[in-house]
């Protein structure tokens, strides 16, 4: 939403300067805002996690009234060769048409927002700037390079089927994990974007917040999505219930009894109920802290989950019994798969072996 209200603000900001003269100190500072609001909607909307395709389009309909802006008042001021509007003109016209066939292909509007872009992008908003230290054809020239640059670069990711990929995978890695864990499932989706959701939360409302907002924006960019989730990630995941638009959710080593493992672990801890009730939060000689918030929590709010499930557990796993996975994967129905040997923790060289093996059986169900 902030990152919109900016973008916005570049929009009025451009209408403004349609109507006052180039020349004027007002012109000035609202064209550096127009840039400042240009860098600044997009590097909120990915701090916040708030990209979405209508972020997007938004964001697209700004550049255009800045470039109509842009040609209307400030390229009238520049004398700027026959042969550099001409090339202008061809690299203009390759965009176009990679434009059209990239839209084509994906069923809708698809404009590229490459590095390459930007770096046109900055290079234009510069050229006025530069115009008035340095003849305004080298800074025009230096312009038709990079936009022709990026051109061929757009060119050559569709002819190789690198863009506009319809559907996406969102890997969900467990505690102590990151986001750069999904780069291993990359292999296995030629054909989707593999994306690792790096989330914050560290409890289920937390949690339930963040991922119902992210598979919101998810859902707004791609046809379909399929799940990997790991463990905590897995019953963070179910808790949201963000399940929209998602095809298929594979689960390895997913908590799916969360009250059940926190009383397992105040038994562990030598802690009742009555204690953690009085104390709140208990830290554990195995360096988890037990939490009264969350206990209620998960007692008042139970997971449901609609999605076609595959489920993968290790036969060692120390943190979920055998008898609770079977349970819940019988009450959602979900195909259960057990690695004899497999512990919680799927990291060998064989185990991930296993998860691909596991994994390319099941996508053919």
């Amino acid at each position: 939403m902030t990152a919109d209200i900016i973008t916005v603000s570049r929009m009025l900001f451009s209408l403004l300067l349609l109507v006052l003269s180039p020349s004027s100190s007002a012109f000035f500072v609202l064209y550096l805002l127009c840039g400042l609001t240009d860098i600044l909607d997009g590097f909120i909307a990915r701090k916040l996690h708030t990209e979405s395709k209508h972020g997007a389009m938004l964001d697209t309909a700004a550049d255009l009234l800045f470039a109509l802006a842009y040609a209307v008042k400030l390229l009238p001021q520049m004398h700027i060769p026959l042969w550099l509007w001409i090339w202008t003109a061809i690299i203009a016209a390759a965009k176009v048409t990679g434009i059209l066939i990239a839209s084509k292909r994906a069923h809708r509007l698809y404009i590229e927002h490459s590095a390459f872009n930007k770096l046109t992008g900055l290079l234009l908003f510069l050229l006025p700037l530069s115009a008035r230290l340095a003849d305004v054809k080298y800074g025009a020239t230096l312009v038709c390079v990079a936009a022709a640059g990026t051109a061929i670069s757009e060119i050559i990711q569709i002819c190789r089927g690198n863009a506009m990929k319809e559907n996406a995978v969102i890997y969900i890695h467990g505690k102590g994990g990151t986001a750069d864990e999904a780069e291993h499932y990359k292999t296995l989706f030629p054909d989707c974007d593999v994306i690792g959701f790096d989330y914050h939360a560290k409890t289920p409302w937390e949690a339930k917040d963040e991922f119902t907002e992210y598979f919101d924006q998810i859902g707004n960019n791609y046809n379909s999505v399929i799940l990997i989730a790991n463990s905590i990630g897995a019953f963070f995941t179910m808790n949201a219930n963000a399940c929209e638009k998602v095809e298929k959710a594979f689960f390895i080593s997913p908590i799916v009894d969360m009250e059940r493992l926190i009383t397992d672990m105040m038994m562990w801890a030598g802690v009742t109920e009555d204690d953690l009730h009085q104390k709140k939060e208990i830290a554990t000689d195995f360096g988890e802290t037990l939490s009264w918030e969350y206990l209620c929590y998960v007692k008042e709010n139970p997971l449901t989950w609609a999605v076609p499930t595959h489920i993968l557990y290790g036969e060692k796993d120390n943190l979920t019994s055998i008898d609770t996975v079977r349970q819940f994967a019988r009450k959602i129905g979900a195909t259960l798969d057990v690695m004899p040997g497999g512990e919680h923790w799927f990291h060998t060289e064989a185990q991930m072996s296993y998860v691909d093996r596991w994994i390319k059986r099941e996508s053919l169900r």
